[in-house]
């Protein structure tokens, strides 16, 4: 699930992300925030990968004040073994059918050639 950031104020307020080692309030090379606002109510999403399992913070500041709040995120699982799992698992199909064939190549040359081996002998 996106970090989201709800926050109802008047007026609409500036929406900073808070991670672990620096701030994110517009877009850059990891992160994009999306936000919207709806008379009131203004709602903002962090997309991104490297927050997750952390804990961030989300603050809104107007002319009013500033309010912050914590939000701990949750590991996608799904995601996690989409992205690490499956093509671990279609290298490994690679490479065992690879082997299979070499070995199966390989087998078929000798067996070829030992029989031809004993035919010459008969002769």
């Amino acid at each position: 699930a996106l970090p989201i950031c709800i926050v109802e104020s008047n007026p609409p307020p500036n929406i900073t992300w808070h991670l672990p080692k620096r701030n994110v309030s517009s877009i850059d090379e990891e992160f994009h925030i999306n936000s919207s606002v709806n008379s009131h109510v203004t709602t903002s999403r962090l997309t991104g990968t490297a927050w997750l399992g952390t804990s961030i913070n989300c603050s809104a500041n107007n002319l009013v004040g500033t309010s912050r709040h914590a939000i701990k995120t949750q590991i996608d699982w799904v995601s996690l073994i989409l992205t690490a799992v499956v093509p671990g698992v279609v290298i490994l199909v690679l490479v065992v059918t690879f082997g299979v064939c070499w070995y199966k190549r390989n087998h078929s040359h000798l067996q070829q050639g030992g029989s031809k081996t004993e035919t010459d002998r008969k002769s």
